[in-house]
């Protein structure tokens, strides 16, 4: 509320009001208790992340409100210019559980990571005060293994079958695979690799030569996507002496119908089949194959018809890609090798793409054999690179926004606006702009997910208040806990307030910094009204220390009292507010139940807007007018009219 020019008795009257009016305890509060819906425009929620992945395999990953995968040229890119909810770092064991903010209009989130052997998107739902999915390596109703169609020229092997995922009922007990392994495919073929090419194969190079009767092969699923075409793939052979010169010289056996991730089929990591021979002899399918075979690969193009359930003919698009290039269109070279210079295991991509270059990690695969049974013919193919991590702090360079700092891992980034009505605890004109402060905040993580460096830049945007008004915001944390403060500001008068040693108030349980005493001082000055404040910790979760906006509130008459603070709805006062002004005309305030700051029509006296400026209403025109979808957002508790600040009048 701002009147510039006010008669002597409106303010009397306003001063008698506030300081005669007895509590009313017989005041209707809110349904429920105080922590149904506090008028948030965002929500703190726990998001817990569980990745299936081999002991010490960290994972780096971010989220979003949309699929950050679109499709260009038939290949999954990664959208620009996304707007990122949180992002984070699983532990060893592919775990994430902290506190993350999520603005109330968003009901699905979808955490990417680019890292192999798992899906490159997974999509949550939020339910309640979480993020939760179902762990990652879940078959939840992969049953009923009766689909068998496919074309005639493709074999598969003792009648095998598969289901509506193209996961087929052959499959070996999961194989642990290496978590350096990942790591080291991960940098060499890294989404973010710039030296694909020195891995690219030769014909036959991505084949295994077996050199003694009774070899013994399993075939390892180490990656794919997920949001690839639904490709189908298995292997061939033939006489190492005689290598094929037309697909006519070999028969195609089958392994995966569909060769995909989650979300388009149900493969995982780890995932493996053994190979099979057909013995003449016998007329069946036997484990060991003879001296004198190679044996080579194969994927069908979208072979997997994810409506029929079964592998497509193929067609103009859907066609094969063969480890011996003389087999495929333009003799296309569809295979990349990466080998671990310390185990000797052979990483086996495959692109599926005829018309252009891109990344070989459509499906990516190891073979298990005894090394004395097989030979391989890459010779000339470079040994795949350690992942760098200059600084040692467990995140690789290429995930590090920090890489020379073991301190700093990450940033998280978070903007919004509050704002206040001054004459709590009554509505007065209900404009909300008697105090409105824009913030831009950014958290310094490091490989724990632990914040140590906090800046947190506040802007005033508008004065609209008779009073004079002082901001402030509170942390979660107790003073302690805090390293160092900073203030950076054009206005440099000094508060009237006491603070200590670290420039935090005095007398306050929990860390609080006052950023002004006087909005209109601060106007006054026609400098920049920017406030920066960089904090340093020692390291904590975000729980510990609060999400921003955290705890922003407002000194009314700050030159006459302290004690008289107006916060964001269920909002705790400080430990300086007088606890007496609760409950006093519209205020429905009960501390016991842990209501804070509503008024008896169950609208708030301050707001926050996250992600986005607010363009708060004019002088005297109240809120609900200004924005006609307030009211029922408001009264249906949060429920609809979610985002009702888009829609000014």
């Amino acid at each position: 509320m701002k009147t510039k020019i006010v008669s002597t008795g409106i303010i009397v009257f306003i001063a008698i009001l506030i300081g005669c009016t007895d509590k009313d305890m017989s005041k209707t509060p809110p349904p429920g208790d105080g922590n149904a819906f506090d008028y948030r425009t965002a929500n703190n929620i726990t998001a817990n992340v569980n990745y299936s992945v081999p002991e010490g395999y960290a994972l780096a990953f971010e989220a979003y409100a949309e699929d950050p995968i679109e499709i260009v040229n038939d290949e999954p890119v990664k959208k620009e210019g996304l707007k990122t909810l949180f992002k984070g770092i699983t532990d060893n064991d592919g775990n994430y559980s902290e506190l993350v903010q999520i603005p109330a209009s968003i009901k699905e989130v979808y955490l990417y990571t680019d890292a192999l052997g798992v899906p490159s998107v997974i999509k949550f739902s939020i339910d309640g005060t979480q993020v939760k999915s179902k762990s990652v390596s879940s078959r939840t109703g992969e049953t009923d293994y009766i689909y068998s169609t496919r074309p005639s020229e493709l074999k598969i092997v003792n009648d095998g079958k598969w289901n509506v995922k193209g996961v087929p009922n052959y499959l070996g007990a999961p194989k642990n695979v290496s978590s350096d392994g990942l790591k080291m495919v991960n940098s060499s073929l890294g989404t973010k690799s710039d030296n694909v090419d020195n891995y690219i194969a030769e014909s036959g190079e991505a084949n295994i030569n077996i050199v003694k009767d009774g070899a013994i092969i399993d075939l390892v699923v180490v990656h794919n996507s997920g949001n690839t075409v639904t490709n189908t793939m298995g292997y061939y052979y033939y006489d190492s002496q005689k290598p094929p010169r037309s697909v006519e010289d070999i028969q195609k056996i089958v392994l995966f119908p569909n060769a995909t991730f989650a979300p388009k089929a149900g493969l995982q990591l780890g995932d493996n089949v053994r190979l099979k021979y057909w013995d003449e002899a016998t007329q069946s399918w036997i484990d060991q194959f003879p001296k004198g075979i190679t044996i080579g690969w194969f994927i069908l193009v979208g072979g997997f018809n994810s409506t029929s359930y079964a592998i497509s003919q193929p067609d103009t698009w859907k066609v094969y890609a063969y480890s011996n290039t003389e087999l495929n269109d333009l003799q296309r070279k569809h295979n990349v090798i990466v080998r671990d210079p310390n185990t000797k295991i052979r990483y086996i991509g495959f692109e599926d793409k005829n018309f252009h270059q891109a990344d070989y990690r459509d499906f990516i695969f190891y073979i298990e054999a005894d090394p004395s049974y097989v030979e391989y013919n890459d010779d000339n193919i470079p040994d795949g690179k350690d992942l760098t991590d200059s600084d040692g702090d467990g995140v690789p360079d290429v995930d590090d926004e920090f890489p020379d700092d073991p301190l700093l891992a990450y940033t998280i980034k978070y903007n919004g606006t509050v704002a206040f009505e001054d004459i709590w605890p009554y509505q007065g004109d209900y404009d909300m702009n008697d105090v409105v402060m824009e913030y831009n905040t950014i958290h310094y993580l490091n490989a724990r997910n632990l914040i140590v460096k906090v800046k947190d830049v506040w802007t005033l945007k508008n004065n609209g208040a008779q009073y004079t008004n002082g901001f402030a915001y509170q942390y979660e944390t107790s003073s302690s806990m805090i390293r160092s403060m900073n203030i950076t500001s054009d206005y440099t008068i000094p508060t009237r307030f006491s603070l200590n040693s670290k420039g935090l108030e005095n007398n306050q349980t929990k860390a609080t910094i006052i950023l002004f005493d006087d909005a209109e001082d601060v106007v006054k000055t026609g400098k920049d009204m920017v406030f920066t404040v960089e904090t340093t910790l020692g390291g904590m979760k975000s729980s510990e220390l609060g999400l921003p906006p955290y705890n922003p509130f407002i000194i009314v008459e700050s030159d006459k009292q302290r004690g008289r603070e107006v916060h964001l709805p269920n909002h705790k006062p400080t430990d300086l507010m007088d606890m007496s002004l609760l409950h006093y005309g519209h205020d429905l305030s009960e501390p016991a139940k842990g209501l804070y700051f509503i008024s008896n029509n169950y609208f708030p006296f301050a707001i926050h807007i996250v992600g986005t400026s607010f363009d708060f209403p004019k002088e005297g025109q109240r809120i609900d007018e200004a924005f006609p979808q307030y009211t029922r957002w408001a009264t249906s508790n949060g429920t609809e009219n979610l985002e009702w600040y888009k829609h000014k009048k």
